[in-house]
């Protein structure tokens, strides 16, 4: 069996913040053996917390992002300065404020037809990537939302075609239940194949949508106190069953580190709880469906998942 990593925070900005130092401390790691470092953003409102995190944080330690290579899971049919472009948010969030490079961003051209916008954006990440013919690029991190109804990117429940669909890298969607109903959206063959996925749920309504994607989950909850100095002390706390986890394979090269430091207040606790996926897990949202697929996923969220 493999883990799910569950991270749980008392409020959508510890969330953020925690969520934005790890991927910085990602950056970091992979940048430092001599590898560009590849990301695909969504939208939503956590997600512009996240990004405002990151970009705070990264001018707090000097960094840039010269070798990231931006990518987007998902974005609607909208033109790029459009309000609802998930380009547009992540542009005001963060490329512009950080100076990102026009060369290492790759958006989704949400002005062009769904189906000519996603085989665009598929031979472009899979030229990013190095991907061999017949392959499926491996992004370093995808980073995702979570609506109300359990859709990841923009796959929507109860999507049966894109469910099937193992091998596209990028999706043309033109039904999407939400508007705008025209979008582009990362299968989930390449939401499997990426190397690492965090998934950052916030919100009381989507409580419904999370629990029911976790529903044939056993947990084993630890509760971590950050403390005034910012170390780390874990503590068991609420164990409802002992499980037998195995180690995730080598497909995260990002693992997600106990959030610490800046962002963070002194004495912000969180609980991580580690899950062991049965062979099917219940209910139909993309979010079951993702972690049917992957060999390990992170969630981090302000949701009680009791």
């Amino acid at each position: 069996m493999n883990p799910i990593q569950l991270l749980s925070f008392q409020t959508d900005d510890a969330l953020a913040a925690a969520a934005a130092e790890a991927w910085l401390d990602a950056i970091a790691a992979t940048t430092a053996a001599g590898k560009d470092f590849t990301v695909a953003l969504s939208g939503g409102r956590v997600m512009r917390k996240f990004l405002a995190a990151a970009t705070a944080l990264a001018a707090a330690r000097a960094m840039d992002f010269r070798q990231v290579q931006f990518f987007w899971a998902d974005e609607r049919c909208v033109p790029p300065d459009d309000p609802e472009s998930n380009f547009r948010l992540a542009n005001e969030a963060l490329l512009q404020p950080a100076a990102v490079p026009a060369e290492n961003i790759h958006r989704l051209l949400g002005e062009h037809e769904p189906a000519a916008a996603a085989q665009a954006a598929t031979r472009q990440l899979c030229h990013v990537c190095g991907t061999a013919a017949g392959e499926l690029p491996a992004l370093d991190l995808v980073l995702l939302g979570m609506g109300e109804d359990g859709h990841l990117a923009s796959i929507f429940p109860d999507d049966a075609a894109s469910a099937a669909d193992v091998t596209a890298v990028f999706l043309p969607v033109y039904d999407a239940p939400k508007p705008p109903p025209h979008r582009i959206s990362l299968g989930y063959g390449a939401l499997a194949a990426a190397r690492t996925v965090w998934v950052l749920a916030s919100g009381p309504g989507k409580q419904t949508a999370l629990r029911q994607s976790l529903a044939a989950a056993d947990t084993t909850p630890h509760a971590v106190d950050l403390g005034d100095a910012g170390t780390r002390q874990v503590e068991a706390v609420g164990v409802r069953r002992a499980v037998r986890l195995s180690s995730p394979k080598s497909q995260s090269s990002c693992r997600m580190p106990a959030p610490r430091g800046p962002g963070i207040l002194p004495g912000t606790s969180f609980q991580t709880t580690q899950i062991a996926k049965s062979s099917v897990l219940s209910g139909t949202t993309p979010l079951a469906q993702l972690l049917q697929r992957r060999v390990m996923t992170t969630i981090f969220t302000d949701i009680d998942c009791e």
